[in-house]
């Protein structure tokens, strides 16, 4: 992935969490950094797609989630409040939110980068566009493998 020039755009979306690593890493099985280009962008590009539909899956189960992800569009957490006052409750489990005390104080987060992602993004293909933007251009050696 450093040869492709990767490896800071896949800490952005995955983090720093090894089994993440470790399920691309499965994922791109081919050696030309083109190849891995290709594999690292269409293994993001499932992953923000996963992230969408849970997303819609919580928003067809209660359509005031619509409201909740807008928020993350500007902000990385917002108070559990905003939960209490539109009266939601999370899934249990979900994979899109969790709460978490940051700094003394109840808040609701995306669950990881990649969801943190598509929620700034939003979930109307921006985030694949977005993803777009911050690829790097495939990294192309020609006649390297030739004998």
């Amino acid at each position: 992935m450093d040869e492709a020039k990767l490896s800071a755009v896949v800490l952005k979306l995955l983090g720093g969490n090894p089994a993440r690593w470790e399920r691309l890493a499965d994922a791109v099985q081919k050696p030309s950094a083109a190849s891995v280009h290709e594999e690292v962008q269409t293994y993001l590009e499932d992953r923000i797609s996963k992230v969408v539909r849970e997303c819609g899956t919580m928003v067809t189960l209660e359509p005031a989630f619509k409201e909740v992800f807008t928020l993350f569009r500007e902000h990385e957490s917002v108070g559990q409040q905003v939960l209490i006052e539109m009266q939601l409750e999370l899934l249990s489990p979900c994979n899109v939110l969790r709460i978490r005390e940051v700094k003394g104080k109840v808040q609701v987060q995306p669950v990881d980068p990649i969801t943190a992602f598509v929620l700034q993004h939003g979930l109307d293909g921006e985030a694949v566009a977005a993803l777009d933007a911050i690829m790097p251009k495939p990294v192309y050696s020609y006649g390297a493998d030739e004998g």
